[in-house]
């Protein structure tokens, strides 16, 4: 590492320990939302895989770092402004509210300070593993309660479905099911919030790292919401079935709780796939551009 680099890397550290004593109460906050509800743990994540990102793709990032404080002073006056008035208006906002535009202001610190210390080339070679400690801001509670239940009832369709397809005779009343000799009911904790928050940073991460354009990583996102939806209406049938026709045990012992692993490694091997058909698509489209693209390259002057 160069000694510009350096001086930048040990500039920024102390940027980020200064900010973290300064929102040590938003985090401790954080920490234990994290750690007392579901709905949030994947979130921790987020630093881990910035920080790893950072170090993958260092060479590249900070080929050609340097500090960006030359006029912009202004800049850093203007932000500091910002910044305050939003703190000072904080107390009026619902404490999940002011939990989520806490860490929002904490990791707009963090990037603003990368911007000073690295310079704009590197800030903007290092915009995704950035933009990736978003993923680290809590939905305030009404809109995650909102979100857990459209997967609630996503799931719920998606198992009637499941129980059609596989002819298991059952009665179904809103998110409530009644096989053989046994009902169910899809609970808040089986929304599989968690394990579609973990797809979908891990699909944000194969998108960086394995796919090159833009439509491709959307679709890459977009194909993800729906694979979540579909892994966790699968685990909610096969478990239902299995405890209805072979022991009940299924619904209560170990393969409820630890089984979940076993189908999100079938989404992870879903998620694979994707990736892969958008790379031959990618490949195809790079080998066989369209007619529109080839008029338009041969009319350009």
């Amino acid at each position: 590492m160069k000694p510009a680099t350096t001086d930048c890397t040990i500039a920024f550290a102390g940027c980020v320990l200064v900010s973290i004593a300064a929102f040590a109460d938003v985090l401790s906050t954080l920490t234990a939302l994290i750690a007392s509800s579901a709905e949030y743990s994947a979130v921790v994540l987020a630093p881990v895989v910035t920080l790893a990102l950072l170090v993958r793709e260092r060479d590249e990032i900070f080929r050609e770092a340097r500090p960006n404080l030359r006029g912009k002073i202004v800049e850093i006056a203007i932000a500091a402004a910002a910044f305050l008035a939003i703190v000072a208006i904080l107390p009026r906002f619902p404490n999940d509210v002011r939990l989520t535009t806490s860490v929002l202001l904490l990791i707009s610190l963090w990037g603003f300070g990368f911007r000073i210390c690295f310079g704009p080339v590197a800030t903007r070679r290092a915009a995704f593993p950035l933009l990736f400690l978003f993923f680290l801001v809590p939905l305030p509670s009404s809109l995650m309660d909102r979100l857990v239940t459209g997967l609630q009832y996503a799931s719920a369709e998606i198992t009637s479905l499941l129980f059609t397809i596989a002819d298991v005779p059952v009665l179904r009343h809103d998110q409530a099911f009644a096989l053989a000799n046994l009902e169910i009911e899809i609970a808040r904790e089986c929304s599989g919030i968690r394990s579609a928050m973990g797809l979908i940073m891990l699909s944000a991460v194969f998108s960086h790292l394995f796919l090159r354009s833009n439509w491709s990583r959307a679709a890459l996102l977009l194909l993800t919401i729906p694979l979540a939806i579909i892994k966790n209406g699968l685990r909610i049938f096969t478990l239902s079935t299995l405890a209805a026709y072979v022991d009940p045990a299924y619904l209560n012992g170990p393969p409820h709780r630890y089984g979940g692993v076993i189908f999100f490694g079938l989404a992870f091997l879903g998620l694979i796939a994707f990736v892969r058909l958008l790379q031959l698509l990618e490949t195809h489209n790079a080998r066989h551009p369209s007619r529109r693209v080839l008029a338009t390259a041969a009319v350009r002057p």
